[in-house]
């Protein structure tokens, strides 16, 4: 089951209401308390559940996501930051493995570029008004889509982009993102079913042994998949030959 960001999800026929994590940076009290109330009224008008965690400087930004294991689904953030300004801050996080959504409010447009390079959704010049964020939030949360797995007693929802590859263990599937493997007591047949179709999406299946998202392969050479991230698979010629031809055929 996977579904876009904005609505119910039902996991074996209990609805849950997903909720998103929003990491807003801002120096400015008058500005944080204006950007808030704009994110509750989101909130209202669309039915989402958002979590807001406000941080008044870029250093405990980062390290609530580098040391205390934060991972907002959106950074929102200022640039002119006491101490380490957003640009930077952000770069530190990219260097990291940080591959959530950012979107800077500043009041500058000196630093359009520098956001382009860092793949920042969407560059706000203040005052960051009412339709600037709903505008941005809206095409931020419907492009993304997910799946919702029970893991350790708890619905995690882990966002298809993030998905390298599942593997077959045993009762267990090996869920390998680029920045955790999840282990999820789900037949092979399950996760299939999880997953969006091959004719709607870049998931392939090797056997069930294997179902790869192809859209994170950055190369395939000698039986091995190289992902984006620098993780690597080592497969059967076989399976080799069939994940060669899916590739080649995007």
């Amino acid at each position: 089951m996977c579904g876009i960001i904005s609505g119910i999800f039902h996991f074996h026929e209990k609805t849950v209401f997903v909720m998103y994590d929003i990491a807003l940076c801002e120096d400015s009290a008058s500005d944080a308390a204006e950007i808030q109330n704009i994110l509750d009224d989101y909130e209202n008008d669309s039915h989402e559940d958002l979590k807001v965690k406000l941080f008044h400087d870029a250093e405990s930004l980062i390290r609530s996501i580098t040391s205390e294991n934060y991972k907002p689904d959106v950074i929102l953030t200022d640039i002119n930051l006491p101490g380490i300004s957003g640009i930077e801050a952000v770069k530190r996080l990219r260097e990291g493995k940080f591959s959530g959504d950012v979107v800077f409010i500043t009041a500058s447009k000196g630093f359009a570029l520098d956001a382009w390079e860092l793949c920042a959704r969407q560059y706000i010049v203040k005052p960051a008004t009412k339709d600037k964020i709903f505008h941005t939030l809206g095409s931020i949360f419907h492009a993304r889509e997910f799946i919702i797995v029970k893991h350790k007693r708890t619905l995690r929802k882990i966002p298809l982009s993030e998905i390298l590859y599942c593997e077959t263990r045993g009762k267990y599937q090996a869920i390998i993102t680029r920045s955790e493997n999840i282990s999820v007591r789900i037949t092979a047949h399950g996760m299939k079913n999880l997953l969006p179709p091959p004719c709607k999406s870049n998931f392939t299946e090797l056997g069930s042994a294997y179902i790869i998202n192809l859209e994170n392969v950055r190369m395939i050479a000698d039986g091995r998949i190289i992902f984006d991230d620098g993780k690597e698979l080592m497969i059967s010629r076989r399976r080799f030959r069939k994940v060669r031809r899916d590739f080649m055929s995007m």
